[in-house]
Parts: structure tokens; C-alpha cells; sequence
């Protein structure tokens, strides 16, 4: 692929991490703000949870990307015994 694509497409990716994270972030501030007029202390128990919870949901398939070990290498077609 062309340097330039990638850059591009990385460029991209992160732009829509960051629009993301912050829609992540504005529905949980308002969910807490409708459960902070129940109770604050649930307000901040829910504000908790939620954020515990979506970290948990972003880092889970972070952490199986890099556990995942590296393709295995093509052998080349000169050599007779693999």
C-alpha cells in the first residue's frame, strides 16, 4: 500500500477514535447527571460503573490485538526440505 494512504487512513482512524471517545464521553456525563437527581452519590456510582465498564470494552480487544504472535514466514521456494 502507498505511504501516503496509510498515513492518511491512520490519520483517519485516530480522527474517529477521538469522536468517538468523546461521544463515549458525553453520553456518560449525561447519564450521571439524570442519575445525580435521583441521589448524588448514585449520580456518582453510575459515573463509576460506566466508565469502568467502557474501559473494559476499549482494552479487552487492545490487549488480544498485541497478544496475538506473528504470522508465520513463508519458507522459501528454492529450499527442498520444507
Amino acid at each position: 500500500m502507498d505511504k501516503t494512504l496509510k498515513r492518511t487512513l491512520a490519520w483517519t482512524g485516530i480522527g474517529l477514535l477521538i469522536l468517538l471517545l468523546l461521544i463515549v464521553v458525553n453520553q456518560i456525563t449525561q447519564v450521571s447527571m439524570a442519575a445525580s437527581t435521583i441521589h448524588p452519590a448514585f449520580g456518582r456510582l453510575v459515573t463509576i460503573l460506566l466508565a469502568m465498564f467502557f474501559t473494559v470494552i476499549f482494552l479487552v480487544p487492545l490487549f488480544g490485538f498485541l497478544k496475538l504472535r506473528k504470522p508465520l514466514e513463508l519458507p522459501d521456494e528454492t529450499n527442498t526440505e520444507a
